[in-house]
Order: C-alpha cells, then sequence, then structure tokens
C-alpha cells in the first residue's frame, strides 16, 4: 500500500487506543497517589496495550519497506539489464555501419576494376576491328595473288606470293588472340558484377538490420525511461518508510526505557500523532 493508505488503515486506527492508553497513563501519574492493586493492574494493561499497538505498527510498516525494498532491487535489475541490452544494441548498430561502410568500399574498388576491365575489352574490340578490315584487305590480296599463281606458277621466284599468306595469318592470329582477352575480360567482368550483386545485397540486408537494431533501440531507449521512473518512484518510497520505521522502532525503545514516563509517553504521542497528520 502507499503511505497515504497505510496512515489511513493502520496507523490512524490505531492512534485512538494509544492516545486513550498514555491519557490514562498521564492521569494516573499526575495524581501522585499510590495506587491500588487493581489500578496498578490496569496501569501495566494500558502499557501493554500502548506496547501491543505500537508493535503492529511497526511490524506493518516493516513488510512495507521489505516490500518496497524488493520492488526497488526489482526494478534496479530490470534497469541494469536494460543497459546491457542498450550496450549490445550500440555495438550490434556500430558492427553493422562498419560492414556496411567496409562493403561500400570495396563495391566501389569493384566497379573501378570493372571500369578499367571494360575500357580494356573495348580497346580490344576496336583493335579486333581494326585487323577485320586488314583481314578484309589480305584475303582480297591473297585472292588475287592466287590467280595469278594459277597463271604464272612457272615463274621463277613465286615463293614471294607466301608472303601475303603470312600477312593474313598474321593479321588473324592477332584476331584469335585479341577475341581471347576479350571473352576472359568479358569473364572478369561478369564475376565482377556478380560480386557487386552479392555485395550491394548486403549492403541492403545491412540497413534493414540497422533500421531494425534502431527501432529496438529506441524501444529500449523508452522502456529504460519508465523503469527509471519507476526505480526513482521506488526508492523514494523505500527510503520514507526506511525513515517510518526508524521513528517506530526509537519509540519502541523509548517505551521500553521510559516505561511510563509522562515525558516519554507524550513524545510518542506527539511523534505518532505528527506522522498520522501526514496523511
Amino acid at each position: 500500500m502507499d503511505m497515504s493508505e497505510y496512515l489511513k488503515n493502520i496507523l490512524n486506527p490505531l492512534l485512538s487506543p494509544i492516545t486513550n492508553a498514555i491519557a490514562m497513563l498521564a492521569q494516573q501519574n499526575a495524581m501522585n497517589v499510590a495506587y491500588s492493586d487493581s489500578e496498578i493492574a490496569e496501569m501495566a494493561r494500558k502499557e501493554d496495550e500502548i506496547r501491543e499497538n505500537l508493535d503492529k505498527i511497526y511490524q506493518s510498516a516493516k513488510k512495507e519497506v521489505e516490500k518496497y525494498r524488493q520492488s526497488y532491487e526489482e526494478w534496479a535489475s530490470r534497469n541494469q539489464e536494460l543497459i546491457e541490452e542498450q550496450n549490445r544494441l550500440y555495438a550490434a548498430m556500430d558492427e553493422s555501419r562498419k560492414k556496411y561502410d567496409q562493403l561500400n568500399g570495396s563495391i566501389a574498388e569493384t566497379e573501378t576494376r570493372r571500369a578499367a576491365l571494360e575500357r580494356d575489352a573495348k580497346e580490344a574490340q576496336r583493335r579486333i576491328e581494326a585487323l577485320r578490315k586488314e583481314e578484309k584487305e589480305a584475303i582480297r590480296k591473297k585472292e588475287k595473288k592466287d590467280k595469278e599463281l594459277k597463271k604464272w606458277f612457272w615463274v621463277p621466284g613465286y615463293g614471294l606470293y607466301l608472303a601475303i599468306d603470312n600477312l593474313l595469318y598474321d593479321v588473324q592470329d592477332k584476331i584469335r588472340i585479341a577475341e581471347e582477352q576479350i571473352n576472359r575480360l568479358n569473364g572478369e567482368i561478369s564475376g565482377l558484377d556478380a560480386q557487386i550483386q552479392n555485395a550491394r545485397q548486403e549492403t541492403e540486408e545491412l540497413q534493414r538490420k540497422t533500421e531494425a537494431l534502431k527501432a529496438e533501440e529506441e524501444a529500449n531507449k523508452n522502456e529504460q525511461q519508465k523503469v527509471a521512473q519507476k526505480l526513482f518512484d521506488a526508492k523514494q518510497e523505500l527510503v520514507r518508510w526506511e525513515d517510518l520505521q526508524q521513528q517506530l522502532g526509537n519509540l519502541q525503545a523509548k517505551l521500553e526505557t521510559g516505561k511510563n514516563s509522562p515525558d516519554v509517553l507524550m513524545e510518542i504521542l506527539d511523534i505518532l500523532e505528527s506522522i498520522g497528520g501526514a496523511a
């Protein structure tokens, strides 16, 4: 229960019997006469009544102290869990961002390599186109010389015509090499394209993961604020109840040491009434 309920339901109902008992003892003390056995017995009964009622108040306050201490410890434990979870989320987001930056850097490097390979492939294609023209011219010359060779095969030195064939073969060999280079370059480009696509998919996944972590971190932060308020409230209540328990404990000690001393009885009454008046 909260303090106001405690004062209303526990403390205040017990104030009246304590007050009556103190008033009776004070009256007896003020008379300063010899007491009969029945009067002495009645005074002892009133002292016991004060002690019993005061102990009821103390025990109820003690239970509230234990309850709020447990509540405080539970909220403190939950608060620590949230702090640790927050640290984990920060670390996870930091790791995700670092990996995202690394992937973007890798994509940029791969795209640079791809662009260079693509330029090499275009250059090889231009060489092939130029060589195709040379090949076409060499074929034309070869066909022309082949016709002439059929007419003049008997002329000494016809082997000079072989130079035409060698020229053609050389051009075709260059074309073959350039085509192989293009095929190799295109293969490398395809491999880089696959790398870039995979890396981009991974960066998208990292972005989704980071956004999910942000949402989780925000929810955690909101809960931390609520738990921190609960922890603060529990601490405040615990302090109030501990203070009340301490006061009641002191009153019990005074009652035991002072017995039915008028000063002690009036001090007990004043303190209890001041506590009750806080409702």
